[in-house]
């Protein structure tokens, strides 16, 4: 082989094996948009911490001398990991829990022994280790609230729909926590809507190759149904217009999803809701007409009823009605012209007639 075909040859392998390495790594999807649901959780969790966490830690000296051993026994390894293992954080007490969650997620223990980010996951983790235990979180039901939105914070899940985010933002909202409720219904909506609703793409996959974002979750009926079984409880509560919203957003995607074909309606939904309107409808009525009936001699209610008679006829075949009876008494009024002429014309007659039968009796007996 000469020397210019083998550099040729030795050119042609590098650009097929940088061909397939590109092609390997555009073919490979990724997500990297933010998490929009990382920057509250960590407002409400931050805050929690501060508010509440801190200063108990301030005024009792038993926690105080806790974390000064545990930050003292972490440097002394350089990791945290070897101070807190799982069998640890299920015997810790629930002070002593909140105390070096708060700590690794937001104190002075995040930036010792070890890296911030993974101090900070193993914070939420002896969180998640709390709130699993039953009489943990009865003890303390704020310690779900501060699990959900530490879990979210810390990035324990990498993915911003995750179903174990929903389980942990219900858990706490069972517990009375109305913002955690809102906070698992947005994410329901975020997955269920996909592209309509998932705008930044955070919880679908991004092609490298073609660019096209996927929503793999997205479409799940089961999903929409457990956000409005989340929201509508906050339709009574300081969440009422935010919880609004969302349900507009939801019944929105619904119909789009709908009219695009990627859903079947909901025929047991739908004759519920048209149950629901007739009733309403005639439980209305039935209250309009009683209000009617109470205060029918009143000047108003009469003018009114007469005036709605008039406009809708009825009270043009009232009077067709009587004259075919014969009602002539009831129908004639008085300086009605001649029409009232005629009335009173056709009463004498008849009252004459009446008069002459009741003679020709009595002259016959």
């Amino acid at each position: 082989m000469t020397p210019l075909r083998s550099f040729a040859f030795l050119a042609f392998l590098m650009v097929f094996s940088s061909t397939g390495t590109t092609r390997a790594a555009m073919e490979e999807t990724t997500n990297l948009i933010n998490d929009p649901f990382q920057s509250t959780s960590c407002l409400d969790a931050q805050m929690y911490c501060e508010q509440t966490i801190t200063p108990a830690i301030e005024q009792d000296g038993t926690l105080t001398q806790f974390l000064r051993d545990e930050r003292k026994e972490a440097k002394r390894t350089e990791s945290w990991e070897s101070i807190v293992p799982e069998e640890r954080m299920k015997q810790m007490k629930v002070p002593e829990t909140l105390a070096l969650g708060c700590c690794l997620l937001f104190g002075e223990c995040a930036l010792e022994s070890g890296e911030r980010n993974e101090n900070r996951k193993l914070g939420a983790r002896v969180l998640e280790e709390a709130a699993k235990s039953k009489e943990k979180s009865e003890q303390v039901p704020e310690i779900t609230f501060l699990t959900a939105n530490a879990h979210v914070c810390a990035g324990r899940t990498k993915y911003p729909c995750d179903s174990e985010r929903v389980k942990l933002f219900r858990k706490a909202s069972r517990n009375g926590f109305h913002s955690a409720a809102l906070t698992a219904a947005e994410i329901l909506i975020t997955r269920y809507g996909g592209e309509y609703a998932d705008k930044e793409g955070a919880c679908g996959s991004k092609s490298a190759t073609t660019g096209e974002m996927t929503f793999p979750e997205a479409n799940d009926p089961a999903d929409a149904v457990v956000a409005k079984s989340l929201l509508k409880p906050l339709l009574a509560t300081s969440l009422d217009k935010k919880a609004k919203t969302r349900l507009k957003e939801l019944e929105k995607i619904e119909e789009t999803l709908i009219g695009g074909g990627k859903l079947e309606p909901d025929v047991a939904m739908q004759m519920a809701d048209v149950v629901v309107d007739i009733g309403l409808k005639i439980l209305i009525g039935v209250c309009v007409v009683c209000v009617v009936f109470k205060f029918r001699e009143t000047r108003l209610v009469s003018a009114a009823f007469a005036f709605l008679c008039k406009i809708t006829g009825a009270s043009a075949v009232r009077r067709f009605y009587r004259f075919l009876r014969g009602d002539f008494d009831a129908s004639a009024r008085v300086n009605a012209g001649r029409a009232g002429s005629r009335a009173e014309m056709r009463a004498e007659a008849k009252r004459m007639a009446k008069e002459l039968y009741k003679n020709g009796k009595k002259k016959e007996t």
